[in-house]
């Protein structure tokens, strides 16, 4: 990846849901230690509840980290998705099959299937433009995805004001 060379970068748009999860899993985390270094040393009941609510908040807040994209970067070779650290996925441009705009009530998503793995539903905050130059860079890389579509095709149409 040292010859590539950044194309674009785009912030990945969260949801309001994940975000209060990720939250959620660091108050309780800061609760169970302030409740754990409160407690008396005989008071079983408040550590067992310390506990578990230690585990459930490392779980949220961990799975917060590593399952949530923080941001895509088109690359002139690969597209890379960054996760919290140190989760990173690079997708080269040969592994991409295929690149789908998908339009729905919550926004729009673009679908990257891959000839081997696992298929990537990317939300960019700026779907359009990155679309557009993630098309750029499969274009100029030389390897075309199967089935192109147009960069104006599966986009919401835009309203001029009147």
């Amino acid at each position: 990846m040292a010859s590539s060379k950044l194309i674009y970068s785009e912030k990945h748009r969260s949801a309001l849901i994940t975000t209060l999860l990720g939250l959620l899993g660091l108050a309780l985390i800061i609760i169970a230690l302030v409740a754990a270094g409160m407690s008396a040393v005989g008071t079983r009941d408040l550590w067992s509840d310390a506990a578990f609510s230690l585990a459930l908040g490392l779980v949220l807040a961990g799975s917060h980290w590593f399952l949530v994209p923080r941001e895509y970067q088109v690359y002139s070779d690969r597209l890379v998705v960054t996760y919290g650290r140190p989760r990173i996925l690079s997708v080269p441009f040969d592994n991409v099959a295929s690149v789908d705009v998908l339009t729905h009530p919550l926004g729009t998503e673009l679908r990257i299937r891959r000839a081997r793995g696992r298929t990537l539903l990317l939300q960019p905050l700026g779907p359009k433009q990155f679309h557009q130059a993630l098309q750029d860079a499969l274009s100029k890389s030389g390897v075309a995805p199967k089935n192109p579509i147009p960069s104006s095709q599966g986009f919401p149409p835009t309203n001029p004001k009147s």
